[in-house]
């Protein structure tokens, strides 16, 4: 038969203790090292948050610094004829060099000489001094640069026969207006 346990005394503290085993102490000595643990890892862990907030603020601060606005200045303002020159310079800058420089080359013969080109950008105005041999030579050149399909409305403006060379060449003055490219 098997033995009977029989405690009638009531249970307090001293005696849970006194009755804890070997293996029930190694159970509450991992308990209190990991409780121990934890409370360390919370203490640095709290540290670090503290160290990152006080970081996070000074560069919030400097940012703050950085960010406001400098104390208004007064703006030089253009005048009209300041603004019409940057204007300018900026068609200028925006002309279609290479499709203009393209269909004058396109259009131009061996036979032509070209002497001189002046854009402008203002008026989508493409001015022109060439010479050739003959009259006809030129008005052909004048018909080719109109059969160009980027050029538009191209005129001679001024010709005439030029006594100083021995071939007496016919140098003339032409205009012609380009499109408006759409990009």
């Amino acid at each position: 038969m098997k033995a009977i346990h029989v405690d009638f005394a009531p249970r307090s503290p001293q005696r849970v203790v006194a009755s804890m085993r070997l293996h029930h102490w190694l159970l509450v000595g991992i308990g209190v090292v990991t409780g121990l643990g934890g409370i360390i890892a919370s203490e640095n862990l709290s540290q670090q948050q503290e160290a990152r907030l006080a970081e996070m603020e000074r560069v919030q601060a400097r940012a703050a610094v950085f960010s406001v606005p400098p104390a208004e200045s007064a703006k030089p303002a253009l005048t009209d004829v300041q603004a019409s020159a940057v204007n300018s310079t900026i068609r200028q800058l925006n002309l279609p060099w290479s499709r203009l420089l393209a269909a004058i080359e396109h259009a131009t013969p061996a036979s032509v000489a070209m002497l001189e080109l002046e854009p402008d950008a203002k008026n989508h105005l493409l001015r022109g001094m060439a010479e050739t041999e003959t009259p006809e030579k030129m008005l052909a050149y004048i018909k080719r640069l109109q059969q160009e399909p980027f050029l538009a409305g191209v005129s001679l403006t001024k010709h005439e026969v030029s006594d100083q060379g021995a071939n007496r060449p016919v140098r003339f003055e032409f205009e012609a207006g380009w499109l408006e490219t759409v990009k």
